[in-house]
């Protein structure tokens, strides 16, 4: 059962998976950022499993989560969707035949329609992504028929941001009462969610192309008082860009737990390649819009195994930024597959949040509350 008021990182490797509790199951608001569900084998979580023991049931007998948020759609990010997610009508939701998953119905959905215009034409997207893109058409398609049922469970859509070069003629997603304008606070249940990117085409040029990962949606949640900062895979130059609209109040940008952008990459935090220039130097302002840190917080890395053999990402060179970023207390910098031992495949990592801090969940157990919650305390603003 999910805890109320808590966040859960699932181990996927290098990918995202972040289910969030915002109050009480069943009468909260339950809320899945990003999924990467692949096939079990010995080496990997039974991540399925265990979210279908979290997810509230409604009248019909189906899971569902209050609120899908897709940051992006790479497969790292939307793997399963397909399989598991339930599309088209909730009225057509129906029990699986045997041997089949549940589908999961998403009451609400929340994407970036600047991601599907800035699709590379060299990556397509993939099957999984296409499901996602069908559903939201569909669901867009209700608010062009002026339906009434846009407005109910499974069948409501938000777009959070909106492009407003709209010079490449390709379809535009802004219809009203629709979209959640970057820099908008919008109540989710007990919880708000600020939404500080994507940005406009205009911060781009011939070094800095549009891409999907520079369209990443990035969220800074408030659940029961505790500050969660998602940025999906945004990189250096996005981060810079957040970090210069804000400099002037960084109170936007303070965090209880950050989730390391883009699986602990190096190209968050700086311009240079790590593999190209013989001593890389981070970009200053990437730097000050992250380490914009709470007492006693929290970094994830949802990602591989952190070493200096490991391609990027992870990169080593990164963790290395986050646990400055963190005081060096490298304790607080969790890797989710360092969980793995030799005979178990690495497990998800539980937050309890609340208007005193966050507490990391002992492994042992789940519903454990030996992990302290270390109070905040004012800090300085930092500037790298």
């Amino acid at each position: 059962m999910a805890e109320p008021n808590s966040i859960k990182h699932y181990p996927v490797d290098n990918g995202d998976m972040t289910l969030i509790q915002i109050g009480t199951k069943g009468s909260g608001k339950t809320i899945l950022v990003d999924m990467r569900i692949r096939d079990v084998n010995e080496d990997q979580y039974d991540v399925a499993s265990d979210i279908y023991n979290h997810l509230p049931i409604n009248s019909d007998g189906a899971p569902y989560v209050d609120l899908f948020v897709l940051t992006h759609p790479d497969n790292d990010h939307c793997l399963g969707f397909e399989k598991y997610m339930h599309t088209g009508s909730p009225s057509d939701w129906s029990k699986p035949e045997d041997g089949k998953p549940k589908k999961i119905v998403m009451n609400e959905i929340w994407f970036s329609e600047i991601c599907t215009k800035r699709a590379s034409k060299k990556v397509k997207l993939s099957s999984d992504a296409k499901e996602f893109r069908a559903e939201a058409k569909r669901r867009r398609q209700l608010f062009e028929d002026k339906d009434f049922s846009r407005e109910t469970n499974g069948n409501r859509l938000r777009i959070v941001g909106i492009d407003t070069d709209d010079s490449d003629k390709k379809e535009s997603w802004n219809l009203e009462g629709m979209v959640i304008d970057r820099g908008e606070e919008v109540n989710v249940g007990a919880g708000k969610a600020l939404i500080l990117a994507p940005l406009d085409s205009d911060i781009f040029d011939e070094d800095h192309e549009e891409d999907k990962n520079n369209s990443s949606i990035v969220i800074r949640w408030t659940v029961n008082g505790s500050e969660i900062l998602l940025g999906g895979d945004a990189t250096a130059h996005i981060w810079k860009h957040i970090w210069e609209e804000r400099k002037g109040d960084t109170s936007q940008l303070t965090y209880d737990i950050l989730l390391a952008p883009h699986h602990c990459s190096w190209h968050t935090l700086s311009y240079d390649s790590a593999s190209k220039v013989k001593n890389p130097k981070v970009l200053p302002e990437a730097i000050n819009a992250l380490s914009q840190t709470n007492s006693g917080a929290y970094i994830v890395s949802s990602s591989k195994e952190i070493d200096e053999e490991q391609s990027d990402p992870p990169s080593h060179l990164a963790k290395k930024e986050y646990v400055k970023m963190l005081d060096n207390k490298a304790s607080r910098f969790i890797c989710l597959a360092d969980s793995a031992t030799k005979t178990m495949p690495p497990k998800p990592r539980d937050f309890k949040l609340s208007y005193t801090g966050v507490s990391l969940v002992a492994l042992a157990s789940v519903a454990s509350s030996s992990s302290a919650v270390i109070p905040r305390q004012d800090k300085p603003i930092r500037h790298g």
